[in-house]
């Protein structure tokens, strides 16, 4: 299935949601730098392998956004395609808020699958679109289709272990009730921890999820009373 015609699909799923775009980014739940490969569509859309891309599908067109670090990569990996490669901070190139302002009108609406995309990021989207009478929408159509198009990549699902007091300088309990101190400090009641770099730090847990990064995919709650893990149990030894 060439490129072109993975646009199409995308086109095609968004107006059958209702839609008239959609909006793909280079994140997961986590806002992870690094993504596990189950996350990371972009390069089964467009072809376009690099980091930190965001691709905007109409259903007229569709452009992909990367950085300096990607430009000559961009344009090589995008060539023959409908895609316009956007060399983000390059003179001239509106930015992804100032293209949607374009390319929505009064009653058209943006797709993107909110659970992956920062707030501040999306709010800064859909103020855009606002602006000239579209609207933002957190649907996820891009997971089905990928699915239904091709294997998509398993969730990882690595072993995971606790590294030892010695090893980091305090056990889990003791970061526990240094995230409570500063909660009463703060006035709060509890603390969501997402970034899994924060998790594996509190917790000191660690994996393979993500490769070169020893992370595990999960999430921690912290209350006063309660510290709570989000992960499939499997993965733990006895130990942890």
């Amino acid at each position: 299935m060439t490129t072109n015609e993975k646009i199409a699909a995308l086109r095609a799923a968004a107006q059958a949601a209702g839609a008239h775009g959609v909006l793909l980014m280079t994140s997961d739940p986590h806002s992870s730098e690094y993504l596990p490969a189950y996350y990371n569509s972009l390069p089964f859309f467009s072809g376009f392998t690099g980091e930190n891309s965001t691709l905007v599908v109409t259903l007229t067109g569709s452009a992909l956004w990367c950085d300096g670090r990607f430009y000559v990569q961009g344009d090589r990996q995008l060539a023959g395609t409908e895609i316009e490669c956007m060399h983000a901070g390059s003179a001239g190139v509106p930015t992804v808020a100032e293209y949607l302002e374009n390319h929505f009108g009064a009653g058209d609406t943006l797709l993107l699958d909110g659970s992956c995309v920062p707030a501040t990021i999306a709010n800064g989207y859909a103020a855009a679109l606002a602006k000239s009478g579209a609207k933002l929408e957190s649907k996820d159509i891009v997971s089905p289709l990928w699915e239904s198009l091709a294997t998509r990549p398993s969730l990882p699902n690595t072993p995971c272990e606790l590294l030892t007091v010695e090893q980091t300088g305090a056990t889990a309990a003791q970061r526990i009730a240094m995230v409570r101190d500063e909660l009463k400090k703060a006035g709060a009641t509890a603390l969501a921890v997402t970034g899994l770099d924060c998790v594996g730090w509190l917790l000191n847990l660690r994996a393979m999820d993500i490769q070169c990064t020893p992370y595990a995919m999960s999430y921690c709650y912290v209350t006063p009373e309660r510290a709570v893990l989000f992960i499939n149990t499997a993965r733990l030894g006895e130990e942890a």
